[in-house]
């Protein structure tokens, strides 16, 4: 088992094989909440203890990602609280979408750029899939005047980043909008 430390709040647990048949963890089970969530909470127990994390009172997210030879990689975010009354600053909102084809890509990032969007973005290439991914900073998930993304492409849960940033390659690091916006 191996643990790495994402961020403040988040971080990945790797099992190999045979340590996700001991935690109880397979593809076959990945849509079980109930299962999924069993065997999480034994997991995360056993971690917490011998890592000194605390999560007793946080709320955390998990995904899980299953490998062809019967490993997994978990991802987990703590939810950040908020103070009530404060709001997200632009460069923390985040939104991500996966696109299966690059015309789509371009002509979302034309509309936003030409749209004067107060936005900046990457885009990372995952070769297995064939899917591109756009990471948006400054456009919170639920703008409505942003919902046409959605015609064009699919949101992703921002969880979803560490994979990204781990497991595709990294097209454009900044300035996405732009550059791709005049390749259409």
């Amino acid at each position: 088992m191996e643990i790495i430390k994402i961020g403040y709040n988040s971080f990945k647990i790797a099992l190999n094989a045979s340590e996700a048949v001991e935690y109880d963890i397979s593809s076959s089970d990945v849509n079980d909440d109930t299962k999924m969530n069993k065997s999480l909470k034994i997991l995360l127990d056993k971690i917490t203890s011998e890592n000194r994390i605390d999560l007793e009172n946080d709320k955390i997210s998990a995904e899980i990602y299953i490998s062809k030879d019967g490993g997994c990689e978990i991802f987990i975010s703590r939810a950040v609280s908020v103070k009530q009354g404060s709001r997200q600053s632009k460069q923390e909102m985040r939104s991500i979408y996966r696109f299966e084809r690059l015309n789509d890509l371009l002509e979302v990032c034309s509309r936003l750029y030409n749209g004067n969007a107060n936005a900046s973005a990457q885009l990372y290439y995952n070769r297995e899939t064939e899917n591109y991914y756009l990471v948006i900073y400054g456009i919170a998930p639920k703008e409505i005047k942003y919902a046409f993304i959605c015609e064009y492409g699919e949101r992703v849960k921002n969880s979803l980043l560490f994979y990204i940033i781990e497991h595709c390659e990294s097209i454009c690091e900044k300035n996405a909008l732009e550059i791709l916006s005049k390749l259409l």
